[in-house]
């Protein structure tokens, strides 16, 4: 949800400089206000992006303290591509710690390059 508002704030201030007529005598004010929207969009965003990392990677470690239960609730043999657990009609695919760790490499990238990423201001 937040993700979207966040777009939108971005898009309310592209549009406002967009919309500017260079002849306008108030156009330098209003790119300058329309940066600022944009920016605060992105500024959200970041924010949104950055707490969803943090969360991401405290389930990775988190997980790992009950990897062992929940090993012991799955059946299965070890060569099928999905698993059952605790006798029911879930499926799991087994390698979801690696693809756990590529996200959060993928996050920690992502936040690498946001963060050394060169400024619009």
């Amino acid at each position: 949800m937040l993700h979207e508002v966040a777009l939108f704030i971005q898009l309310i201030g592209a549009v406002t400089v967009a919309s500017i007529d260079p002849t306008d005598p108030n156009a330098q004010s209003k790119a300058n206000k329309g940066k600022t929207i944009a920016l605060i969009g992105l500024g959200v965003q970041i924010s949104c992006f950055g707490l969803f990392s943090i969360i991401a990677v405290r389930f990775n470690f988190t997980s790992k303290r009950f990897a062992a239960a929940f090993e012991d609730r799955i059946t299965g043999s070890l060569d099928e591509k999905y698993c059952t657990i605790d006798g029911g009609e879930r499926k799991l695919k087994r390698n979801w710690p690696a693809l756990l760790r590529c996200v959060n490499t993928a996050c920690i990238l992502i936040l690498v390059r946001i963060t050394t990423a060169p400024r619009l201001y």
